[in-house]
């Protein structure tokens, strides 16, 4: 349990108002008491030296994405581009609100990139979702969808600093990671997009309407997830794989027709890929 020591003091510390670089510096000192207090033997000059080297190694690439998020951040604050990005966003759409949607999307990716997760939705509060909200979004869907993808602006390119954290805490490829992290959070890309246009996922509606959205939404998550890593039971061939991902769209989408026709799809193409895997194959002599 001491290893959740520094855990505890860095979240504490941030929660009561301290400074991201303070709990971070303190965070450390407890994980060197808590190293000492462990393993003493461990700690020697030369480990110690290591590990600064790792962590400065590790911390490299993530430093980069930073500054990099950094001009960019820069640049449009000096050009007045962000405080012109709602009415740019409404003009493009021309009235069409999932036009305005995507290029929300596409704005709240860049803007949040490089940011804590409330400081990007903080921004986009003010810069993005008055556009959404006169194309006719309301107000808590609006809200919903710039934090979705505020958020997830940590695991998309081109910064995806969480990204950076996991390959450098896991020692692994950063693109590998990248993609695992983008396929793991698949149905966040889609998700918001039905808060807009139907909010029985927002728990807003007659209480039937709610299950029924909520109930076929995780089955369309679990099947969009078969889809990406090719397994649902057994292997799932790419056929299959093409087939189903409209199957659960069809799911996560919020009407109990589209979902009743996507669950009947997806229960026949699932049914007949276990049939062929159950066939033996016929060898030729």
């Amino acid at each position: 349990w001491l290893y959740f020591l520094p855990l505890i003091v860095l979240i504490g510390m941030l929660v009561s108002g301290y400074s991201a670089q303070k709990a971070g510096f303190f965070a450390i000192l407890v994980s060197l008491g808590v190293g000492f207090l462990i393993n003493r033997e461990n700690m020697t000059p030369a480990k110690l030296l290591a590990a600064l080297k790792g962590a400065l190694t590790g911390i490299a690439g993530i430093a980069a994405a930073c500054i990099l998020a950094g001009v960019v951040m820069g640049v449009i604050n000096l050009t007045g581009l962000g405080l012109k990005i709602s009415s740019i966003i409404t003009t493009l759409a021309n009235g069409s609100l999932l036009l305005a949607l995507v290029l929300s999307m596409l704005t709240s990716l860049l803007l949040g990139m490089g940011l804590p997760t409330s400081a990007a939705y903080m921004v986009l509060a003010v810069l993005v979702a008055p556009a959404l909200i006169t194309m006719g979004a309301s107000p808590l869907s609006a809200h919903l969808f710039i934090l979705y993808f505020g958020a997830l602006s940590t695991i998309t390119p081109p910064v995806a600093l969480s990204t950076f954290a996991a390959a450098g805490i896991a020692k692994s490829n950063i693109w590998e990671t990248g993609l695992e992290g983008m396929k793991l959070a698949s149905t966040g890309f889609i998700i918001p997009f039905i808060f807009v246009f139907n909010q029985n996922l927002l728990l807003i509606g007659a209480p039937l309407d709610i299950a029924v959205a909520v109930v076929t939404a995780v089955l369309g998550c679990v099947l969009l997830g078969a889809c990406l890593y090719g397994w649902f039971v057994r292997n799932l061939s790419m056929v299959s794989r093409l087939l189903l991902v409209p199957c659960a769209i069809a799911l996560i989408w919020p009407d109990i027709l589209v979902s009743a026709i996507g669950l009947a799809a997806a229960a026949v193409i699932l049914a007949l890929s276990v049939k062929m895997a159950k066939e033996p194959k016929t060898v030729t002599p």
